[in-house]
């Protein structure tokens, strides 16, 4: 795939990232050398103002600064946006959101926010729904004896939609949809 991927991460250092990808037997650095590939390193500043060195506006900063990074057609993915809803006026962030997806829109990305199951209300995640071009819960189910992803499609613009549910698995290809039914 020719694409490029911005990866904002919040939750994890880099380092740990590339890591699971190398484990997985994905070649990371080949994506980054194509320029395929970018991280965007938001962790190391939430570590920053964790330890007081920088203060909480440099992590709105950053939201803004990659907001802008959004220029061209990317396909990008924030790990975890449940932080920034939690810390963060809703109001001001959603502004934000709207930003990010008009971007995308315009410019012929593709943008994933991630969120973590159970940790915001489901108001909020109504309102990230709203503005948003799709909502996809991704879930993972050990009760079989090899561990299977499952996708619940729960919204998808410019589909008459019906919720979904989808098993996956993740390979050294990416992620595998295991189904023959059309999803959108």
């Amino acid at each position: 795939n020719e694409g490029k991927a911005l990866y904002f991460t919040i939750e994890h250092p880099t380092e740990d990232i590339t890591s699971e990808m190398y484990s997985r037997n994905w070649d990371v650095d080949s994506l980054i050398e194509k320029k395929q590939w970018e991280f965007f390193d938001a962790y190391t500043i939430r570590s920053n103002i964790r330890k007081g060195v920088a203060g909480p506006k440099n992590f709105l900063d950053s939201l803004l600064s990659y907001s802008k990074k959004l220029s061209e057609e990317i396909w990008s993915i924030m790990d975890t946006f449940s932080y920034y809803i939690l810390n963060y006026e809703n109001k001001e962030i959603m502004e934000i959101v709207d930003d990010i997806i008009a971007r995308a829109r315009e410019n012929g990305g593709l943008q994933f926010l991630l969120v973590v199951e159970g940790m915001l209300e489901e108001q909020t995640i109504t309102n990230l729904a709203h503005l948003t071009d799709g909502l996809f819960r991704f879930n993972l189910d050990e009760s079989q004896s090899d561990v299977i992803g499952v996708i619940r499609i729960d919204k998808l613009r410019k589909v008459d939609y019906v919720t979904r549910i989808i098993p996956y698995r993740i390979t050294e290809t990416g992620l595998t949809i295991e189904t023959s039914v059309h999803i959108g």
